[in-house]
């Protein structure tokens, strides 16, 4: 009963929130955010006892933290806040694979979506700053895969996410150089300095 004790909670949470959404079609209830939104983490807290309970099933994070992001984000939204229900939603997906990876390093892939959504929920929580969302997101993407490359993964190193890394730094770099209105000056000083260096070559006295 120890190791079923999960789904029965599940399937009763799934049969009193069906019978909830029923009465709600038929007009016979009306059902307000909160209560959908408590379903929502009530229903993820089931997968996460079930995972306390068992280690090695690292698959129930993904729900678990899944539904507990999403009925958190329904009601913050309930309460009025929109920028902090879209975070709460994304960060219960990214902490999702967070925790497949800490359970087993072997899943170094979850590293990926994982650092993905981290910077999803660092791009909308930084965009009422002005700071350029591009250049963030790139950044977040070019930090993920150093991740890869430098966390344990229960084998080889990634030593090819260095590349994407470094790419998607260079790349954010020259974003946010163009956001900020730098471009057309470092554009201008790299062609003074080539031409520069061309006429020096030019000019200076030939080897005898």
């Amino acid at each position: 009963m120890k190791t079923n004790s999960w789904r029965l909670f599940a399937g009763v949470g799934l049969i009193l929130a069906g019978g909830l959404f029923l009465l709600s079609s038929l007009n016979v209830l009306d059902i307000g955010g909160l209560v959908i939104g408590g379903l929502f983490v009530l229903g993820g807290l089931a997968f996460l006892f079930h995972l306390m309970t068992n280690r090695s099933a690292w698959w129930a994070a993904i729900p678990g933290c899944v539904l507990v992001g999403i009925g958190a984000g329904i009601l913050l939204s309930d309460l009025g806040d929109g920028r902090w229900s879209g975070m709460a939603v994304l960060g219960g997906i990214a902490l999702a694979f967070w925790l497949v990876y800490l359970l087993n390093t072997a899943n170094w892939w979850a590293i990926i979506p994982a650092g993905v959504m981290t910077t999803l929920v660092a791009v909308t929580g930084l965009e009422s700053l002005g700071i350029d969302e591009g250049a963030i997101f790139l950044f977040g993407l070019a930090i993920t895969f150093a991740l890869v490359a430098l966390l344990p993964s229960m084998g080889t190193r990634k030593t090819w996410a260095w590349w994407p890394a470094g790419i998607l730094a260079i790349i954010g770099v020259l974003a946010l150089f163009s956001a900020m209105d730098w471009m057309n000056y470092l554009w201008g000083v790299g062609l003074i300095l080539a031409g520069g260096l061309l006429a020096w070559r030019a000019l200076r006295p030939a080897k005898s």
